[in-house]
């Protein structure tokens, strides 16, 4: 049953269809070894995650025993901040197994808007440590631990994916063992790197664990680099940027415990993440801790350890060097001496106001990171009510998603986030027209918020409004407005294609093929001039991605390869380029003309420039759409109905 599978596409309709016991409901996300889909268990009621390997990759023994040996790590393991596996399984050539549904994102995402606080940290690293004490202390290594394998679950934090986990009291060792590197290479320890397999044992994920905490604090790895192997050089051959130095609130006893975790010789880390907790657990506490403060030369005394001939020969050096100097101390001690000396009240009030400035940023950052955590996750649940809603005809599930996009819409924290209230706005309106509204209805409503902002940002929402009602040809000539307006921007050109694809992709399902393919060429060729425009920035991977995404719909397989290749060099885990990197795989696999079942790959969200102005007149607009999603508005003037 396997073979006759392996060319379709692994959807959640055909594992509704194929897996009996649940009712898959969306894929939530994907990796090398499977995909995840939420799905909930018949009879039971309960929300799960379903993660199925993929038919085409069963075809490999080993690579179905590396799957299974997943399951059974988790399965052994039985703590609160480890994901539960409910059931493991196969059907018509499909291996799964059910785990337990976090409600929250992955931590990479909650990274995304920036570093964390230190207390939250700290308690992330206590319930991590404690899940790979457990684990430990069951014989399962994790080998894999990173930012994107820890998920929230309200306030803790859960362990997942045990793909690459170690059974220490198997006699076969590790399926993945086979002299190959195994893990991610941001977060490899340097005795996975050298092949020293008899040394890897828990401190290798102590390792992992403090590179993720070291990251979560600083927004960025310690060991960083441009390609792959540069990075593992990084890990081998140098040491780590004082975690104080890039972020001076941290307190000394957190920073002694990170560089502790971070020693290139095991011997040097804590010898059990149980250890590793109580640690972490003094911190939070203002205890003291067992690890010891790095000092300044600390990385002089490893290198010397790691190069000790060459150590030799720079101390004979040195010793050289300070008889000759020995003449001059005199004279140095007379000078420092004569300098004036700072008043020491005039530090004490610089230090207090630098301090009082980082507090008040952190709190900032803190805020925005969980407006937009909770908006993402509103919106997020609003399209799946509206889902729900459509296909059971339930309408009270219907106005509850309109009602959860208006509270998104009426949060005044998000004056800041465009990119959330833009894609709330263009919700909106796809959900008001789905109930029966008509589009001049629609715009009539919004109509007063457009006119309260500045230029810009009222041709951005204009644009959103009229891409959730389809008229996509309209959205993109405000993008065009935009783009005469701010010239060396590469925002704009950016948004007008992602404009552009969506219409070429409702002109491929009308059929028309010709202006599907100029649509889509239009974009690509946007794209192109975003990409000049972006420069270093963090748009211009996503720029790659769009563009890779558009060459992958022309049926372009090593054009789009090429971007997603030129991505994947700067950032190797970008899940984006992943994704779209195994569609462009299938393509290669099985390739086809322009308009045969094109791979129609997810659009992601803009983030446009931020409006201003838009609180005077939302209240009034937010009443009367909700007037719309209720079916009560009054008939619209003619006037009013005749903009847009």
């Amino acid at each position: 049953m396997a073979d006759s599978r392996t060319a379709l596409e692994v959807t959640a309709a055909a594992l509704d269809r194929d897996l009996e016991g649940y009712t898959v409901l969306r894929q939530v996300g994907q990796g090398a070894m499977g995909m995840v889909f939420e799905a909930e268990q018949r009879g039971l009621g309960r929300r799960v995650a379903l993660k199925v390997l993929p038919p085409q990759l069963a075809l490999r023994e080993r690579t179905v025993k590396r799957f299974l040996r997943e399951a059974q790590s988790m399965g052994r393991l039985a703590h609160p901040n480890v994901v539960d596996v409910y059931e493991v399984g196969s059907r018509r050539g499909y291996h799964y197994f059910a785990m337990k549904f976090a409600e929250g994102p992955s931590l990479d995402r909650v990274l995304k808007a920036g570093p964390l606080p230190v207390e939250e940290v700290v308690a992330i690293g206590i319930d991590v440590a404690g899940a790979l004490a457990h684990a430990h202390g069951r014989g399962v290594l994790h080998r894999d631990v990173k930012p994107g394998n820890l998920l929230r679950d309200g306030e803790r934090v859960l362990l997942t994916d045990f793909g690459l986990a170690r059974h220490t009291d198997s006699e076969d060792g590790s399926i993945t063992e086979s002299g190959d590197l195994v893990g991610t290479p941001l977060y490899m320890a340097p005795e996975q790197i050298s092949g020293e397999f008899g040394r890897i044992d828990a401190r290798t994920d102590i390792w992992g664990l403090g590179v993720t905490l070291y990251e979560l604090l600083c927004d960025a790895p310690p060991f960083t680099g441009a390609t792959p192997s540069a990075i593992l050089h990084s890990i081998l051959q140098r040491e780590p940027a004082r975690l104080r130095k890039l972020r001076p609130g941290v307190p000394r006893d957190f920073e002694a415990v990170l560089h502790r975790c971070l020693e290139k010789d095991p011997s040097q880390r804590y010898a059990t993440a149980a250890d590793l907790r109580d640690d972490l657990i003094a911190v939070r506490a203002g205890r003291h801790v067992t690890a010891r403060s790095p000092r300044f030369f600390d990385p002089a005394v490893r290198w010397c350890r790691r190069h000790p001939l060459q150590a030799a020969l720079a101390a004979g050096a040195l010793a050289i060097t300070l008889t000759l100097g020995g003449a001059f101390r005199w004279v140095w001690r007379q000078w420092d001496e004569s300098k004036v000396d700072v008043s020491v009240a005039e530090q004490q009030a610089e230090d207090a106001a630098a301090r009082q400035a980082q507090a008040e940023v952190a709190r900032d950052r803190e805020r925005r990171e969980r407006t937009v955590a909770v908006a993402q996750r509103t919106i997020a649940d609003a399209r799946q009510l509206w889902t729900e809603g459509q296909a059971q005809s339930d309408r009270k599930k219907q106005l509850e998603a309109s009602q959860r996009i208006l509270d998104v819409l009426r949060t005044s924290a998000l004056d800041a986030l465009p990119e959330i209230r833009a894609e709330a706005l263009e919700l909106a309106a796809t959900l008001a027209r789905a109930q029966g509204q008509g589009e001049r209805e629609v715009l009539a409503v919004l109509e007063p918020l457009f006119t309260a902002l500045e230029r810009d940002s009222a041709l951005l929402y204009r644009a959103a409004v009229l891409s959730g009602l389809g008229r996509y040809e309209e959205a993109l000539t405000l993008h065009g407005l935009r783009i005469l307006d701010r010239p060396t921007d590469a925002r704009p050109p950016y948004d007008a294609a992602r404009i552009e694809r969506r219409l070429a992709l409702a002109a491929l399902d009308r059929g028309e093929l010709a202006r599907a393919e100029s649509a889509l060429r239009g974009s690509v060729s946007r794209l192109g001039a975003c990409i000049d425009l972006a420069g270093e920035s963090e748009l211009l991977l996503a720029a790659r991605v769009e563009r890779a995404r558009g060459q992958l719909d022309l049926c372009e397989a090593a054009a789009a390869r090429a971007e997603l290749e030129a991505v994947l060099a700067r950032e190797p885990g970008y899940i984006d380029a992943q994704a779209t990197l195994l569609a462009v795989e299938r393509l290669e696999r099985e390739p086809r003309r322009f308009g045969t079942s094109a791979a129609q790959v997810p659009v992601p969200v803009a983030t446009p420039p931020a409006p201003q102005g838009l609180e005077p007149q939302l209240e009034p607009v937010l009443r009367a759409l909700e007037q719309l999603f209720r079916g009560t508005a009054a008939p619209t003037p003619r006037r009013a109905q005749s903009d847009g």
